[in-house]
């Protein structure tokens, strides 16, 4: 940003001013946005924590805490709790996309075809076309964009990570203890049952309008774009 304003009160590069506002509307939407979803992973890895504690309770048979907690993890009541949280922060995600959807998908497309041109105005220096203060220019552009861009995808992949965390945890539980298998409470089995379902059916993604998901394999797609 500050090669930005540099190289800006040179008169042949004036034209940079008239984005300046734009830009900096953009990034200061990223970095609110990339708040939101850093804590929006946040709630999840400790969600995620919780339904481990509960999985490891149940595969030491009930030994895993002395002071007598473990009993509250492996009770009915907690795991109603557990999936209640689930759905809540699964309610928090969707309320996010919904709301955020369109800018998010809008910020891409414009750092997108910001990146096409400054490619062209680096290429056409590069040429010996434009002096290097273009250049210059250039990065003071693209560069916080792709750090913005690769600092979103990688907390969207972090939510995904945790996402799939969960899921491993909770099909641990259903199909993986044998101490629960030998259970004899069909309430908390159907409640398992219903809960796998869940964590299946409602994924924790960063979705910008079905157009994309945000995570690693979009950031792949633009590298190789």
């Amino acid at each position: 940003m500050a090669s930005q304003f540099y190289t800006s009160f040179i008169a042949s590069l004036m034209y940079f001013w008239s984005s300046c506002v734009a830009l900096i509307i953009i990034r200061l939407q990223c970095v609110l946005l990339l708040f939101y979803v850093d804590l929006m992973g946040f709630h999840v890895e400790l969600l995620g924590k919780r339904i481990r504690d509960v999985l490891h309770c149940h595969s030491s048979g009930g030994n895993c805490v002395p002071d007598g907690n473990c009993k509250q993890l492996r009770s009915l009541e907690f795991l109603l709790e557990l999936k209640q949280s689930h759905m809540e922060v699964f309610d928090l995600f969707s309320h996010f996309n919904d709301l955020f959807g369109w800018s998010i998908l809008s910020i891409f497309v414009v750092m997108f075809m910001d990146g096409t041109v400054n490619i062209y105005w680096t290429q056409q220096v590069l040429a010996g076309v434009y002096g290097l203060v273009y250049l210059n220019a250039t990065f003071s552009f693209s560069v916080p964009s792709l750090a913005l861009i690769f600092a979103f995808c990688r907390c969207g992949e972090y939510c995904k990570r945790q996402q799939m965390l969960i899921g491993s945890y909770v099909r641990g539980l259903a199909y993986g203890t044998p101490s629960l298998q030998q259970s004899k409470e069909p309430a908390y089995t159907e409640l398992l049952t219903e809960f796998t379902l869940q964590v299946e059916h409602n994924v924790l993604a960063i979705n910008a309008e079905g157009f994309m998901v945000i995570d690693n394999s979009l950031l792949m797609s633009l590298c190789k774009r």
